[in-house]
């Protein structure tokens, strides 16, 4: 998941905003929540490709933190 969402997303980068979005004071609250299979514990947690897409525009298009080094360029 993190290759599609741009070359400089790491997996690292997903858990970080995964565990903000827990965190009720972040403004990613609530945005990127995990998913597990039925009858498999807690095992690998799933998101959804849309959630984190727009986690990923929020965080790219925020003037907050570090700036991130991709050309945004328009959807063909």
């Amino acid at each position: 998941m993190a290759h599609r969402l741009g070359e400089d997303i790491t997996a690292a980068r997903v858990r970080d905003w995964a565990r903000r979005s827990r965190r009720p004071g972040d403004r990613l609250h609530g945005l990127l929540p995990g998913h597990h299979l039925p009858g498999q514990g807690r095992g690998t947690t799933w998101y959804r490709i849309d959630q984190a897409a727009q986690v990923e525009m929020l965080t790219r298009t925020s003037r907050a933190g570090a700036a991130r080094g991709v050309e945004l360029t328009p959807a063909a």
